[in-house]
This record gives C-alpha cells, structure tokens and sequence, in this order.
C-alpha cells in the first residue's frame, strides 16, 4: 500500500513532507507521559523563570492535591 507522500511524488513528480502533529497551545507547551497538557491558566515566563501551574501536572501524575484555606497551603500526596 503506498502512502500519501509516494502517491503525490508519484503523481506530481515532487516529495511532500509533513510537519509533526504538536498541537499550539500556547508559547509554553507541557508535555507529561506523552500527553500535551492545557491549563486554565497558562504558564508564564516571569523574570526568567518559568512558572507552570503544578495541579494539572500533579494530577497527571496521578497526586492527590489539596487546598487548605485557613493556612493558604496546599498538600500534594501520592500512594505508593
């Protein structure tokens, strides 16, 4: 079975090429156990540093993240 680039060199006498599926999701991009990850708010590059929100990649990694108000803490626990 040929694939779409030989037919079109075959057809059209010149290679085609294809640019890698990444998708755009902004001028930071995050990539954790090979899934892009989105975030509500993204992240920012702030006098050289670069600073993502870690509850979607906690998450990711299967952490249990939890907000405590009256200390404005946050623990992040994962089982073994």
């Amino acid at each position: 079975m040929e694939t779409f680039a030989q037919l079109h060199k075959k057809y059209f006498g010149q290679e085609i090429s294809f640019d890698p599926l990444i998708p755009d999701l902004g001028e930071i991009n995050v990539l954790v156990n090979s899934e892009w990850l989105c975030f509500e708010q993204p992240p920012a590059v702030i006098n050289g540093s670069t600073l993502v929100p870690k509850r979607s990649i906690f998450e990711k990694l299967g952490v249990d993240v939890k907000w405590h108000q009256e200390t404005s803490s946050i623990t992040a626990t994962k089982e073994t």
